[in-house]
């Protein structure tokens, strides 16, 4: 395998635990609070398009997932826009 093949496995492993551990809660969160907005109607499309964006910004997206605070801040960034976008 070249190296392009090892960062394809990177990008789209650090897409797929960004969308697990950050997205994918926010959303659950804004469809139990009765948030009606595309984000919790179409929430599939949503996540499609979300590890499509995180697979091209993946070392970007390495910080929230190897340290805390900085994951915290991330997840509240997503919550505030998918919970308050009407």
């Amino acid at each position: 395998m070249g190296l392009i093949e090892y960062y394809l496995i990177f990008a789209i492993t650090t897409a797929l635990s960004c969308c697990y551990e950050f997205f994918w809660p926010c959303i659950k969160e804004a469809d139990d609070l009765g948030v009606k907005n595309e984000f919790t109607e179409y929430p599939k499309l949503s996540c499609f398009i979300y590890i499509c964006i995180s697979t091209i910004i993946a070392p970007i997206l390495l910080m929230p997932l190897l340290f805390t605070r900085s994951g915290e801040k991330f997840k509240n960034g997503l919550r505030n826009t998918i919970v308050y976008n009407k």
